[in-house]
C-alpha cells in the first residue's frame, strides 16, 4: 500500500517538473490580469462625516412637541445640506476655490457631487452630512467647510451657540 502512495507522489512530481514553465506562465498571467483589473476598477474612496444634534430646547423647551419640532428641524437641515446656498457658503467660508484651484461654480458643482445627508430615524434629532471623494485632502477640506457653514446656519436659525457636532475622516 505504501508503494502505491509513493508512486502517485512521484508521478505528480514528474508532471509538475515537466510543466513548470506552463504553470509559471499561467500564474504570471493571472497576476497581471488581476493587477490590471485592480488599477482600472478599484478606486480608493475617502469618506468623512459630520453629525449634528438639533437641540430640543431651542424650539421652545423640552417637551414632546418641541422634540417633534426639533426632529422636523433636523429634517429641514438634511434638505438644506446639499442646497446651492449652503454649498456656495461652504465654498466661500472654506476658501475651497483656492485650495482646489478652480472657480466658485466648479467648486460648488464638485462639492455637490461629493455630499449627501440623512437621518438614521425619522424622529431623530441627529442628522449626518457625508462627503465622499477619491482624495483625502479634498474630503477633509470639504467636510471642514460644510461643517463650519452648517454650524453657522444652525446657530442663526436656533439662536443657540451650543451645537453638538462630531466629525471623523476615515
Amino acid at each position: 500500500m505504501n508503494k502505491t502512495n509513493e508512486f502517485e507522489i512521484k508521478t505528480l512530481w514528474r508532471v509538475l517538473v515537466a510543466f513548470w514553465l506552463v504553470i509559471a506562465i499561467v500564474t504570471a498571467l493571472g497576476a497581471a490580469v488581476g493587477g490590471a483589473y485592480s488599477l482600472l476598477h478599484d478606486k480608493t474612496t475617502y469618506t468623512a462625516y459630520a453629525s449634528f444634534w438639533v437641540n430640543a430646547k431651542s424650539t421652545g423647551g423640552i417637551s414632546q412637541s418641541s422634540t417633534m419640532g426639533a426632529a422636523q428641524l433636523a429634517t429641514n437641515y438634511v434638505e438644506l445640506a446639499d442646497s446651492t446656498a449652503l454649498l456656495t457658503r461652504a465654498v466661500k467660508d472654506g476658501n475651497l476655490t483656492s485650495k482646489w484651484n478652480t472657480t466658485e461654480d466648479n467648486a460648488v458643482k464638485l462639492l455637490r457631487s461629493m455630499i449627501s445627508a440623512g437621518k438614521t430615524e425619522i424622529d431623530s434629532l441627529v442628522f449626518t452630512v457625508y462627503i465622499r471623494s477619491g482624495s483625502a485632502q479634498m474630503t477633509y477640506d470639504a467636510i471642514s467647510a460644510v461643517q463650519q457653514s452648517m454650524i453657522t446656519v444652525i446657530e442663526d436659525v436656533n439662536g443657540d451657540s451650543e451645537v453638538v457636532r462630531i466629525a471623523e475622516v476615515y
